[in-house]
């Protein structure tokens, strides 16, 4: 190997290291709102089966009510949350009114499926107002089970942004997957953390986890995507109602 070929892949472990120290230097609530959610779980979800819930309630118990009341919402914008979305004031209806004719009367532009549309969305947040409204006070109060909970959030979010970000340089990189691949790395080794690896060991390892992940995604086995797009779900929330996020 040449001193030139040694400085190159001197330069690109270097590279792969700063990614990983960038994203483990900052708190989560200094993540870019992109950067929250897992992008190649973004892009999975559209393989999920409609009858897959978009949030993942088992494995965060304490936001379950939280989670529940908002799936549909959290379908609609990808699982991100917004607080302005749940401030909208919707005035009452006259007595026995109509509420789709009553909305195409104010929005003389939307047709009749558009305006049944936006009834159902009216309805979906007058029912989980009360909830979101709940959840927000009790993380500004510093609720300890949901705060532990948020933690629990915000460490997968980060443990997601790293793996993005070693995935993303790998590709860069072109070693996605390395050629040839490195010897004695076993297929379920998806150990991509351990920094004090070769480089290509690192890039082996991240796409063997990555090609585990493609395995599982069927129906509700989704199991690691949806976590993680639920955690960032929850982080976002925590975000936007004012809560303290963890350090």
């Amino acid at each position: 190997m040449s001193p030139k070929d040694t400085a190159s892949d001197h330069d690109c472990d270097n590279e792969l290291y700063n990614v990983v120290e960038d994203h483990l230097s900052i708190s989560v609530n200094e993540l870019p709102c992109g950067e929250r959610v897992n992008s190649r779980s973004a892009e999975v979800w559209g393989s999920f089966s409609s009858d897959v819930p978009c949030l993942d309630e088992k494995s965060f118990p304490h936001f379950a009510p939280l989670l529940a009341a908002t799936q549909e919402y959290a379908g609609a914008t990808g699982s991100r949350f917004r607080a302005r979305s749940w401030d909208e004031h919707v005035p009452p209806l006259e007595k026995n009114a109509d509420p789709v004719v009553a909305w195409i009367t104010a929005h003389p532009s939307d047709d009749v499926e558009a305006a049944q549309r936006r009834v159902a969305q009216q309805a979906a947040f007058a029912e989980g107002r009360p909830v979101v409204r709940e959840y927000a006070k009790r993380l500004r109060a510093g609720d300890d089970v949901l705060h532990e909970e948020l933690e629990r959030a915000s460490r997968l979010v980060m443990v997601e942004s790293v793996r993005n970000g070693v995935v993303a340089t790998c590709r860069r990189l072109e070693l996605w997957p390395p050629k040839p691949p490195p010897p004695n790395v076993d297929p379920n080794d998806c150990s991509y953390e351990d920094m004090s690896a070769p480089l290509d060991v690192i890039a082996q390892r991240a796409y063997n986890d990555e090609t585990r992940r493609q395995w599982m995604q069927t129906g509700d086995s989704c199991g690691l995507a949806r976590r993680a797009l639920t955690a960032s779900y929850i982080v976002d929330f925590a975000h936007e109602v004012g809560a303290t996020l963890p350090k």
